[in-house]
């Protein structure tokens, strides 16, 4: 494989991470808002805490406070996914790590809850994740070509 077939697979695993972002941001609005929470694909932390926003909120007579914070909260865990995405995609081997790993994670709570599609889905996208990984780990391999601004960059000081 050549570098930039390397390069172009690294961006497209840790681009995932804002796929699993955005997915779970829309789940979590429709998941609050609607007046029957269903199945809907995301990470199975913000389901959880959504569906319990939204059963605490039926019982409150003005429940936008309660729906605000509960998006704000999801907004904060949806945003740890992007910044591991942002910066799986500058090739940093460590947020490739702990993106997978919170996904993991998050993958046991769907097996836990018996939500097997979630957890699928969870498969499907960890699958690709580490496929973005093992070109990252392989683009480490090749020497830098001294002659070229070849990929990796040479960090400032070093």
């Amino acid at each position: 494989m050549n570098v930039a077939s390397l390069q172009r697979q690294i961006k497209n695993g840790a681009y995932n991470f804002y796929w699993i972002a955005g997915l779970s941001m829309v789940t979590s609005i429709i998941i609050i808002f609607s007046t029957q929470p269903s199945f809907v694909v995301g990470l199975g932390v913000t389901q959880f805490m959504d569906i319990t926003v939204h059963n605490l909120a039926a019982t409150l007579p003005n429940p936008v406070l309660i729906h605000v914070l509960g998006l704000v909260l999801d907004f904060f865990l949806c945003s740890v996914f992007a910044l591991c995405g942002y910066l799986a995609a500058r090739a940093y081997r460590w947020a490739f790590i702990a993106g997978m790993l919170l996904y993991g994670l998050d993958a046991i709570l769907t097996l836990v809850s018996t939500d097997f599609f979630g957890f699928g889905f969870h498969l499907f996208f960890l699958w690709f994740l580490f496929s973005g990984l093992q070109a990252l780990n392989k683009l480490k391999e090749i020497p830098p070509d001294p002659n070229t601004n070849s990929f990796p960059p040479k960090k400032p000081g070093s």
